[in-house]
Formats: C-alpha cells, sequence, structure tokens
C-alpha cells in the first residue's frame, strides 16, 4: 500500500493503560437467510471492476436500512453508559467523573443520508444529539417544516406540502387521521388536496372539524402575507402555533430557535431589498436551495450536552471519550474505476480500444493498469480513514457494522493471506479477519478475543439490533392481565408489566436557564429580607406596539451586535493591516446576505466593533489560539433548596490565554453607573465561569464586562 504501517505511524499513548481499562467493542448484525438472499454480493465474490454500490454521495437502499439497525444499537450503548453512570478518567480534571452525552461522538463515512437518519433514530430513542451533517439551512428539519407551511399557504394544491403541514406544528394530524382522509377518497387519481376539500365539506366528525378551523387559519395568514409581508406572517405562525417554543423543547433547542429567527431575519431583508409576495420568497429560497446554501446558526448547538454527529473527516485533530463509528460494513465505490474515461496524475488517461467495424470495445494494458492503481489508492485511503476514526477514542471504541450477508464471509476465514488485502471492501473485512484469526467465531452474541495487545468483545445481533430485555410476546402479555384480573395487583406487578421505572421526585432534573436561576435567586433573597419591591411571578415585557415598529430597543440592539460578533471572520482580522476597513466590509457583506436588517446594521455602527477590537481586551482576543463565540452549554447545578437544576445558556464570548479563560460578556446598558452595571451582571457572570470551570476543567481567570455603548471592558 502507500504508506507502511510500522513502528514510526504507531500511536504513543500519553496515559499508561489499566487493567480495568474497557476492551473495544464490535458489534455485528447478520441477516437472516431471506434478507441475505436479496442482499448484495459479499466483498469477497467482487473483482472491482463491475461492482454496482452506491456512490459516493449517496446511500442505497440497503444501507440505509443497515444504518438503521446499527443506530439502535449505537441508541442502546449509550444510554447504557450515561443512564448508569459509567466512570472514566478525565485526565483534564485529574480525576473520574460519569460519562455524559457530550463526552460521546458518532462518526460515519459518509453523511449525506445516514447522519439524519441515524440522528432521527437517536433522538426517537431518547439520546439527545447534535448532527452537523453538512445540510444546507433549508434541509434543516425546523425550516423544512416551515417552509411546506408557507408554500401551502401560499397554494393549496401542492399535495407533499400540504401533507407536511397536516403532519406539522400548524394542526398535527396523525398518520391514521391522514389515512382516513384518503380512504374516504380511495380514488388514487383525486389528488390528496381535492381528497382534503371533499373530506372537510362533506364530513361531520372531529377531523373534519380540525380541517376547517385549519382552513380558517391559512385564509387569516393568506391575508396577512398579503398586506404585511412574509416576516410578519412567520411571526405570527410563530405566536399561534407556538412551533417557536416546541422547538426550544427539543434537543438543541436554542440551535433550533436560532434557525427559525434566521428565517424571520431573511424574510425581512428580502422584503427590504426586493419587496415581492409569499410567492416570490419561495422561489428565492428555492435558489437558495439550489444553490447550496449553508448558512446556519445551528453550530451553536456543539457545546450543550448532546452526542455528536459527524463524519470521520470532520474528526480530523478532535478526541472523545467515548467514540462509536457506524457504517463498518458499508462498501466502497468502485464507480469511478468503470468511468469510460480514467484519469491517473502519473499514468495519465485510459481509454477503452473501440472497434467501429465489430461494434465492441475491450480494454487497454494502459486503462487496467489506472485501474488497479486508482483501486490500491482508494483502498489505502478507506485504510488512512478507518485509524482516524478508530484513533479518535480516548476511553471507549465501538465498532458496528452491518454485514450484509448470513455467515462468516470466506475472506474473513483467509485471514493474512496473498490476495486478501485485495479483496477489502469494507471497514469490517480490516478488521474482522484479525479477530477471526485470533478465535472470534464472530456469531456467537457476545465472546471476549484478545488480539495482539488488544481486548475486544465481540457481539453478534441477528435480524437486527438485539435488546437488553427478553422479548415479551402477546400470550405473555395477556397472561399477565389475566393474572391481575384474578388477583389484587401489587406494585411491582404493575411495574413489571407496564415495564416502567419510577423516579423520586426529589432527583427529578428541573430544566432552566441563567437568566431565570439569577432572578429566582434574587426574588429569594429579597423574599429572606423581607423585601416589599420584590418582582411578581409576571411581569410585562412586551414593548407596545408602536415602539416596535418605530425604533429598535437596547435588547434588541444587543442581539444584533451579538449576532455580527458572531459572524465576524477572526481570521480576517488578524491578516488584515486595516480593521476598520476589514469590519466595514464584513458588515456590509452581513447586511447583504440578510444576517442583519438594515434598522439593525444602523443601530450597529462600524465604530462599535472598530471600538472593540481597537481596545486591550479586542487584541488579547485576537491574539488567543482558541476563540469560542454564541457557546452554549447545559450542565447540572444544586439550586439553594437542594433541588438539581439543568442550566442551559449561551456564553457570548471566551478565549484561551495562558492555559486558562477569559470570560467576556457583551452588554448595551448605559454606561452612566458603571458600578451599578457590573453589580446588576455579576451573578450571571459568575455562573458562566461556573459551567466554563465544570465542563471544560479550565480555570476562569478574568471575568469581563464589556459594555458596548462605553466601549469598555470592565474586570467583574
Amino acid at each position: 500500500m502507500e504508506i507502511e504501517y510500522d513502528a514510526r505511524e504507531a500511536l504513543i499513548p500519553g496515559l499508561e493503560a489499566r487493567a480495568d481499562d474497557p476492551p473495544l467493542e464490535l458489534h455485528l448484525i447478520w441477516r437472516g437467510e431471506d434478507e441475505a438472499q436479496e442482499a448484495d454480493t459479499p466483498a469477497e465474490a467482487e473483482d472491482g471492476d463491475g461492482a454496482q454500490e452506491s456512490g459516493e454521495g449517496e446511500l442505497s437502499t440497503r444501507e440505509l436500512a443497515g444504518v438503521e439497525r446499527e443506530a439502535l444499537i449505537a441508541a442502546q450503548r449509550i444510554r447504557a453508559l450515561v443512564l448508569v453512570g459509567t466512570p472514566f478518567y478525565d485526565a483534564k480534571a485529574g480525576g473520574e467523573r460519569p460519562l455524559r452525552y457530550r463526552d460521546m461522538a458518532v462518526l460515519l463515512r459518509v453523511a449525506r443520508g445516514a447522519a439524519t437518519l441515524a440522528a432521527d433514530i437517536l433522538q426517537a430513542e431518547g439520546v439527545p444529539v447534535f448532527c452537523d451533517a453538512g445540510e444546507g439551512y433549508f434541509d434543516i428539519p425546523e425550516i423544512r417544516a416551515m417552509m411546506a407551511l408557507l408554500t401551502t399557504i401560499s397554494s393549496g394544491a401542492q399535495d407533499e406540502a400540504l401533507l407536511a403541514s397536516l403532519r406539522g406544528p400548524a394542526l398535527g394530524l396523525s398518520d391514521s387521521e391522514l389515512a382516513a382522509i384518503r380512504m374516504a377518497t380511495p380514488d388514487t387519481r383525486v389528488p390528496y388536496h381535492e381528497a382534503v376539500r371533499r373530506y372537510r365539506e362533506e364530513k361531520e366528525d372531529a377531523l373534519s372539524d380540525k380541517l376547517r378551523g385549519f382552513e380558517a387559519r391559512l385564509e387569516r395568514w393568506r391575508l396577512c402575507a398579503r398586506h404585511q409581508g412574509v416576516d410578519r406572517l412567520i411571526e405570527r405562525i410563530y405566536a399561534e402555533t407556538g412551533f417557536l417554543a416546541k422547538a426550544g423543547a427539543l434537543p438543541g433547542g436554542a440551535a433550533r430557535q436560532a434557525n427559525l429567527h434566521l428565517l424571520v431575519s431573511r424574510a425581512r431583508a428580502f422584503m427590504q431589498t426586493q419587496g415581492g409576495s409569499l410567492h416570490a420568497f419561495l422561489r428565492y429560497a428555492a435558489r437558495l436551495r439550489a444553490g447550496g446554501d449553508s448558512m446556519s446558526a445551528s453550530a451553536i448547538g456543539e457545546s450543550e450536552d448532546v452526542v455528536r454527529i459527524m463524519t470521520t473527516h470532520k474528526s480530523k485533530g478532535l478526541e472523545f471519550p467515548v467514540v462509536i463509528v457506524l457504517g463498518m460494513g458499508r462498501k466502497m465505490s468502485t464507480r469511478s474505476q468503470s468511468a469510460p474515461l480514467l484519469l491517473h496524475a502519473e499514468l495519465g488517461a485510459g481509454l477503452a480500444c473501440v472497434d467501429t467495424q465489430l461494434h465492441s470495445e475491450r480494454d487497454t494494458l494502459l486503462r487496467r493498469a489506472i485501474r488497479v492503481r486508482l483501486s490500491r489508492e482508494q483502498l489505502a485511503e478507506e485504510i488512512r480513514i478507518l485509524y482516524v476514526a478508530m484513533t479518535r477514542a480516548r476511553e471507549r471504541l465501538i465498532l458496528i457494522g452491518d454485514t450484509g450477508c448470513a455467515q462468516v464471509p470466506a475472506l474473513w476465514k483467509r485471514g493474512n493471506q496473498a490476495g486478501s488485502l485485495r479483496a477489502m471492501r469494507t471497514g469490517l473485512d480490516m478488521v474482522c479477519p484479525a479477530l477471526v484469526q485470533a478465535g472470534a467465531s464472530c456469531m456467537l452474541r457476545e465472546e471476549e478475543v484478545v488480539a495482539g495487545e488488544s481486548r475486544w468483545r465481540v457481539f453478534a445481533h441477528v435480524g437486527g439490533a438485539a435488546t437488553e430485555k427478553e422479548p415479551r410476546s402477546d400470550e405473555a402479555v395477556m397472561r399477565m392481565l389475566a393474572k391481575l384480573e384474578s388477583t389484587a395487583a401489587t406494585d411491582a406487578e404493575l411495574i413489571r408489566l407496564l415495564d416502567f421505572t419510577p423516579q423520586d421526585a426529589r432527583r427529578a432534573v428541573r430544566k432552566t436557564s441563567v437568566s431565570a436561576v439569577i432572578r429566582d435567586e434574587k426574588r429569594e433573597a429579597q423574599a429572606e429580607e423581607g423585601d416589599p419591591l420584590a418582582p411578581r411571578a409576571t411581569e410585562l415585557m412586551r414593548l407596545p406596539r408602536f415602539m416596535q415598529e418605530t425604533q429598535l430597543t437596547g435588547a434588541q440592539i444587543g442581539t444584533a451586535f451579538h449576532r455580527m460578533m458572531r459572524m465576524l471572520d477572526l481570521d480576517a482580522l488578524r491578516a488584515s493591516r486595516d480593521i476598520a476597513g476589514e469590519l466595514a466590509a464584513q458588515r456590509e457583506r452581513m447586511l447583504e446576505g440578510g444576517v442583519v436588517t438594515q434598522a439593525e446594521g444602523s443601530a450597529v455602527s462600524v465604530r462599535m466593533l472598530v471600538d472593540f477590537f481597537a481596545s486591550p481586551l479586542g487584541v488579547r482576543l485576537l491574539a488567543s489560539g482558541r476563540v469560542e463565540r454564541e457557546w452554549a452549554f447545559t450542565f447540572r447545578r444544586s439550586a439553594r433548596d437542594g433541588q438539581v437544576q439543568l442550566v442551559q445558556g449561551v456564553i457570548d464570548c471566551c478565549f484561551e490565554e495562558d492555559g486558562q479563560w477569559v470570560l467576556v460578556d457583551y452588554k448595551t446598558d448605559s454606561p452612566r453607573d458603571v458600578q451599578a452595571v457590573l453589580d446588576k451582571h455579576r451573578p450571571q457572570l459568575n455562573v458562566y465561569a461556573d459551567a466554563l470551570l465544570r465542563i471544560t476543567g479550565m480555570e476562569v481567570k478574568e471575568r469581563i464586562l464589556y459594555l458596548v455603548r462605553a466601549g469598555a471592558g470592565y474586570v467583574v
């Protein structure tokens, strides 16, 4: 191969191996006999010349089914590791602590199709995830739901958008209700939107009432779109359906809400620059989607307590306590080797020899040589990628692969014989022959294998993901129900039947935000001191409509400043000799791209940005090798009453300096009484500092409050 993996490429562990280090895990999914017959030809039977695998950017139906099974196994292992509080040695903290979701990463060779599918399955199994699948902004699930609803408002005659709208947050019909509409008009030649209209007008039941109410909503929204603009329409949909709040309650809620807010901003920018109707905005969005628009706000969700799903390429340079590698059974694509024109940097171009008289073609020696060379180089690249994936783990490595067959392939049994390397087509082909040589059967439910200096646990899952519990048949459930009917049911029997684990209310974790924590502590302190002016439970926070329409509030200016600071290209600022000019150019690009509106751009001047980066604080920030902006976090915290809180917040900015954090928080408060502003925001910065220390293990050397209007930073 291109690289000889010898002692020069060997990894030297930074920590000494311990006797209780967990073994490597390999989960093999074996197909049943019927499934194996429908699967692709086994790897050892292919010669690489005419294989028909899926391309690099797409997965076949069989491969997608394999991803589903692999993701179910991954969800089981993740839940098992987290729920029991599996300890691991945290080198940064210098001791052991329980594993959390954020300590785990799921790596995939190909993201398109597989990453989003794996994320959906993990979320359905109760595992919070952050998926950086490289998808475009308009392909994000919450944005797809909104665009489908906007399409239905514009034209209700598009069946796909209508189905998504009926199923989505505006109405929330179930699958059975959607099926009932079609069964009422079984003629498949009748479009679905016509079936909806007939059911709405001809039926008198609860479902028809829902459809009539939905149609009335659509009419109100169409009126809003015509007279108030697309941006106001989207805001009204958020308010009437509660979609924004629902998105915030999902895993990665802050990122989802940021994406939905960005949709409003882009619609407002479109209305201000191009004007036009809802239909024009939808055509504009379609052009952006076709062009691969990827300007999303989802990246702020990476530091939450979630499992990260990413490609192996994006994991380069990163390490995680637990790494789960999916798609070990995915075959390499050989489509490029069967192209009419084969190209190689050294060997040149290879074309088939065409006989015009016999109307036939045959391979030339050069074309065969190029194909062999390309095959070897591709295999070497696949080995390097697997090497990267397996070396991202610090504590636990879990490999999961769908074999696609019902028995151990002959390639695995041959071991390291001549020609075995060239016949490898999957990651399993690179790992399993060594395990089989070490004595593994790869067909037992669980077995331990020692291969060289590494210890392995190999699990076999026949026909899909193996569950932790025994399968319960309908007959067993009926017998248990009959027993409960004839005798007095005990709590233990009910729990066993319902498969339910009761939770102690005192140990329940309450999710809250940093501002809510500060507000609650302030109320408790004022209540203890008997302050008659303590704030009430509910406060009027919304401004009158005339103020919203004529000027931006301090909070809105602060939001715009935060957004611009997050979107600035720091590398360009570091390389520029004219920081003021570079800031003005980047600000102009944000206005043109709809990142900020014209009103927000007018409120946040270039001078505000220049003042920050010209200050000693800005110089220190640009000199830092690690800067985090709008860094979302989630961590456990004990409240004053002893209850455990799950605190969620976003740190404006922090950068590393001398191995410690410098915490920066931007505020647009009036600088008239600086000390009062510092006292007001000191508790918030203390919570941020606590979160940084507990999550990253690095001390916070300074807490700095930067007052935007004063153009100065103050140490808190």
